[in-house]
């Protein structure tokens, strides 16, 4: 059966949708959204790596816990410039940070830590003064070891802590320090026994040793 639709149905119809389809043509398009990813917030130095203690002279560079020099992460290392011979007796011991060369065990009590720093012999002097408690007593001496300039200093007292973590009531009274600053080149080492006075005051011979021992690298 066919069917038949009215003029007067259809043409509403077709206006409608004309003016329907004017209105959606003439509509701006919407806006692209734009998503902006997170920005991290910046890392400080400071909470991206190892501080060092308020009057520490600066370190040209931290060693790798094996390596006897300089050097470490985001620098070239020192060339070694220092040998040396410990004694028999001392033991070597793991190196509790990266700032440190070697560790040894020096009796019972004591212990040698070997490092590389800047700063001068009277700045670092003074540091390890400020490290006992009051006006402890500084015998030092200055000396010649195959060419190289060689400063032996002994503090004793109440020894306070390096003030690298150590807790104010971490005190030891009869305490002492024996160390030797070597100007080598570049950075000077520091070689320093700590521990109680008896202990420190009886490896005085075994340290001398170790001091008559060095040498420039190059001369071996």
């Amino acid at each position: 059966m066919l069917i038949r639709l009215s003029p007067l149905i259809v043409l509403p119809a077709v206006l409608i949708a004309g003016v329907v389809g004017y209105i959606a043509a003439d509509r701006p398009a919407p806006a692209p959204t734009t998503i902006t990813p997170a920005t991290a917030a910046p890392i400080s130095a400071g909470a991206a790596s190892g501080q060092l203690p308020p009057g520490h002279p600066a370190i040209p560079g931290t060693s790798s816990p094996h390596s006897p020099h300089g050097g470490g992460a985001g620098a070239a290392p020192e060339p070694p410039s220092l040998d040396w011979t410990a004694p028999a007796a001392w033991q070597t011991q793991p190196n509790p940070s990266p700032m440190r060369l070697a560790t040894y065990k020096v009796g019972d009590g004591a212990e040698m830590s070997v490092s590389r720093a800047g700063g001068g012999v009277d700045a670092n002097v003074q540091r390890w003064v400020t490290q006992f408690e009051g006006s402890p007593k500084v015998d030092r001496t200055d000396k010649q070891v195959h060419g190289l300039k060689v400063t032996v200093v002994r503090i004793g007292g109440t020894f306070l802590g390096t003030g690298m973590g150590a807790a104010p009531s971490d005190k030891h009274e009869g305490w002492a320090m024996l160390a030797a600053i070597v100007d080598s080149t570049g950075s000077e080492y520091f070689f320093k026994v700590i521990g109680p006075a008896d202990q420190v005051d009886g490896a005085r011979a075994a340290f001398d040793g170790l001091v008559d021992s060095m040498a420039p690298h190059a001369a071996r």
